[in-house]
């Protein structure tokens, strides 16, 4: 199954020095998880298998080779295919530094108890390691946590897709027995064309408590694909998905959802609350798109972001999928509005010394120009025939740290020049030959500012697994950046999954077929302050060398007594049988990653590039009040005020230069929902003004404009 494909062919690129051609690539489009999840049900659909398993195909591990450092791997379940897995670095792998504990939830395979009969695949099955990861410790094929038995299978088989879990830990227990698998899977429950139903099932380690679930389900065409799942130091657990309409393809409807489950110890049930967050959507030729949601909390369970990667027409000129982070400081009960961390210079004149630095950190320059001899060298803003370079989200995930700085860590690649961008959203492009990079924007405040740095230079963009030139044996996605931090805070380590070029030569810069781990590893010494190393490949040399597939890390560390542990996991595939809906998918525990606090293990400072200048807020909330964005600001003259509004009515529009002159008075009428209002101040001189905006409900809401 191959999810994307590339060309090559076109003109050479200079590097920075000038002195090197390669040739590029032809642009590729941009496929979302949610699309490529949408083929995969589908084409499991057709394939679907009865309640007899096939033959288990013999697993084949890699050739033994000599290891060069502590690293070692213990095998867990077996998942009935890859999709359990596959598309991102969903959570679910689930540590408890307090119990010492980790947990693996996966679908389940022939291997695994058979409880109440039916398809082990359409269930879902944990993995529980209460010594710390040791890898002679896993408890295999725990649960089920779900099991669609407990429904009428005779229509739709209520089969668990793309698992995510927790450990929950109850107040003050210390018994890793008492603590609750809590496994949130995709019902496939027959209410829409995919994904109609969102299950829950739990039940603790030990007996104390056997298996509840429940199936959440609505009769509308929605898509439903919780990305993020966050357990907080207070006990609630969170997860995130965009609102998406399948009614006639998948359509980003106008909100991201935030479920928030909070334990009921009187019913020993998980209580739902559903929060929207209104996120702007333009529609027709602008639809806004979404390309993955995250959700993270700080070491006090109260300081929280949500982060998208998203298009969106009215707040970036650029055609691709960017970061937006909004924020929480009550434990999830009230969001901020939701806020634009540019990356891409997103107007010709928008100005950012902090922004034009990390930029720089990347490509050959901000601004490049194509030359006769079909070479890319550097540019200058204003120059004849040099155009903006612009960069696209591959993937991301998200963490906070000791001081309630969120950490978004993005793999981004080119998307275009200036006007080879695409304007039509459903044609989002991106140039894989480029180059890839793993990128650290960490914002607090939400007000003016964010800072960034380079994480790494990849050498691909996609990890590829499969025979290459069999296009039906590949599974090709992103190489999932994800990040894990300790308990409190202190340290975070960036973790991928890259090729090793030296090692591992490959003939695609697009695609790898030959995977390792690498971790980055950064110590928070202050508000903003940080230290680190160089980014190492911890898994060249080791049993797996060049064969960490789909790799998966908790997002927390376990606490070791020289400082901290990472937990992850990759998967073992064996060759493709020849269908997609019966592979079976060996999961595998990567022991060792440890991360110790002597002074050697971050020997760095590092200086990000400090401030990227916010673009401003971007929606209002419910909880929040209204609010006005100018864009562009700074701007000549020509801008649009784009603001919310409760209701339908007369609007009173006002602006005032900087000594409270009025240099425009209107009255407009204006509907419900988001509103954009063009302006022309062609006639006013250059300066500071502030539009004032009463709305049909006697609010009033203002704004700073800067005209050049």
């Amino acid at each position: 199954m191959a999810i994307i494909l590339s060309v090559s062919g076109g003109l050479a690129l200079a590097d920075n020095l000038g002195n090197k051609s390669v040739p590029i690539k032809k642009p590729v489009k941009f496929e979302t998880n949610a699309s490529k999840q949408l083929k995969i049900a589908r084409m499991e659909a057709r394939s679907r298998q009865s309640t007899v398993f096939q033959t288990v195909v013999k697993k084949e591990k890699p050739q033994k080779v000599q290891a060069t450092s502590d690293i070692s791997f213990a095998d867990l379940g077996v998942s009935i295919n890859p999709y359990g897995s596959f598309l991102n670095g969903r959570n679910y792998v689930s540590v408890n530094p307090a119990l010492n504990s980790v947990a693996v939830f996966r679908r389940g395979w022939q291997t695994d108890p058979n409880v109440d009969g039916g398809n082990n695949g359409n269930k879902l099955f944990y993995d529980v390691n209460v010594q710390g990861g040791n890898e002679v410790a896993w408890q295999i094929g725990q649960g089920p946590v779900y099991t669609h038995t407990l429904y009428d299978t005779s229509s739709n088989n209520y089969g668990a897709r793309y698992p995510q879990g927790i450990l929950w830990n109850p107040a003050l227990n210390t018994n890793p027995q008492n603590a609750i698998a809590l496994g949130n899977p995709r019902i496939l429950d027959g209410t829409n064309d995919a994904w109609g139903g969102l299950g829950l099932g739990w039940k603790t380690v030990g007996p104390t408590l056997a298996r509840k679930q429940k199936i959440w389900s609505t009769e509308e065409i929605l898509h439903f694909r919780t990305e993020s799942m966050e357990v907080t130091s207070l006990g609630s657990v969170f997860l995130v998905e965009p609102e998406e309409d399948l009614s006639g393809g998948i359509t980003f409807t106008d909100k991201v959802f935030v479920y928030k489950y909070t334990y009921n110890t009187a019913t020993n049930n998980f209580d739902s609350l559903v929060i929207p967050l209104p996120f702007p959507n333009e529609g027709g030729d602008f639809q806004t798109q979404m390309g993955g949601t995250a959700i993270a909390f700080g070491p006090d369970g109260m300081t929280g972001y949500v982060a998208l990667s998203a298009y969106n027409n009215a707040f970036d000129s650029v055609g691709a999928y960017v970061p937006y982070i909004c924020k929480t400081t009550d434990g999830g009960a009230t969001w901020s509005p939701w806020k634009l961390i540019p990356i891409n210079l997103a107007y010709i004149n928008y100005t950012s010394p902090g922004l034009d630095c990390l930029r720089d950190s990347l490509f050959v320059s901000n601004f490049v120009r194509f030359t006769e001899e079909g070479t890319i060298v550097p540019g200058t803003r204003g120059e004849e025939y040099s155009h903006k370079v612009d960069y696209i989200v591959n993937d991301f995930d998200l963490t906070v740290d000791a001081y309630g700085y969120a950490h978004y860590l993005g793999n981004i690649s080119v998307s275009g020049f200036g006007d080879t961008l695409a304007s039509d959203p459903a044609s989002i492009t991106y140039y894989p030959g480029y180059g890839s990079w793993n990128i650290d924007l960490f914002i607090s405040d939400l007000q003016n500012e964010a800072s960034g740095y380079r994480i790494s230079v990849n050498e691909s963009l996609n990890g590829l697994w499969g025979d290459p030139s069999v296009t039906d044996d590949q599974i090709i996605e992103g190489n999932r950046p994800q990040v894990t931090r300790s308990a409190d805070g202190s340290v975070i380590a960036f973790c991928w999954f890259d090729t090793d070029q030296e090692a591992h030569p490959q003939a695609d810069d697009n695609t790898n077929s030959n995977p390792d781990m690498w971790i980055k590893k950064i110590k928070v010494t202050g508000a903003g302050t940080i230290k680190g190393d160089i980014p190492r490949n911890v898994t060249k040399g080791s049993d797996y060398d060049g064969n960490i597939i789909q790799g998966s890390v908790a997002p927390l560390m376990l606490n070791t007594a020289q400082g901290y542990k990472v937990a992850a996991t990759c998967v073992s595939l064996p060759p493709y049988p020849g269908t997609t809906a019966v592979w079976p998918t060996t999961f595998v525990y990567i022991n060792n990653l440890d991360i110790p606090l002597d002074t050697d293990s971050f020997p760095n400072q590092i200086d990000p590039c400090y401030p990227i200048v916010s673009n401003g807020s971007v929606l209002s909330n419910p909880a929040v009040a209204s609010f006005a964005n100018i864009i562009p600001n700074p701007n000549n003259g020509e801008f649009k005020a784009l603001f919310s509004s409760s209701m339908d009515g007369k609007a009173t529009v006002q602006i005032v230069d900087h000594v409270g002159r009025v240099v425009s008075l209107s009255e407009i009428n204006i509907n419900r929902g988001m509103v954009q209002l063009p302006f022309n101040l062609n006639s006013t001189s250059n300066g500071l003004y502030f539009i004032s905006i009463q709305m049909p409900d006697g609010s009033r809401i203002k704004q700073k404009i800067v005209k050049y």
